[in-house]
């Protein structure tokens, strides 16, 4: 399984993370952006399928989707940039797809809006 996945990371990914570098006078937080993982293997998906639940009823939300191999370290609010897209992502969601037989994990999926 872990092979199949691996063929169909098609595209590559840079993946960057704000951090805190100091503070400034006023004690305010400076922030400065860090490359977390640079050509990472991935498949960027335009659009994909979540069904949200309400209390007025459901709706279908199309965000982008970007898979990535498990391990790779990207977390909500890092900013990914696929390279053969022209924009940049920032990440809203990640979820592990675990091989049951194994107690792995296979790869991630990562729910991705353009910044």
């Amino acid at each position: 399984m872990r092979q199949r996945t691996s063929q169909r990371l098609s595209d590559r990914a840079t993946i960057e993370r704000d951090e805190q570098t100091g503070e400034n006078a006023l004690g305010e937080p400076m922030m400065e952006s860090v490359t977390v993982a640079e050509g990472v293997p991935c498949s960027f998906s335009p659009q994909s399928t979540s069904f949200v639940r309400e209390d007025s009823g459901e709706r279908v939300q199309r965000p982008a989707e970007v898979r990535l191999r498990a391990g790779v370290d990207v977390a909500e609010g890092d900013t990914v940039t696929i390279a053969s897209e022209s924009s940049t992502f920032e990440v809203r969601g990640v979820r592990r797809v675990p091989d049951h037989r194994r107690g792995t994990d296979v790869y991630q999926r990562v729910e991705v809006e353009r910044a």
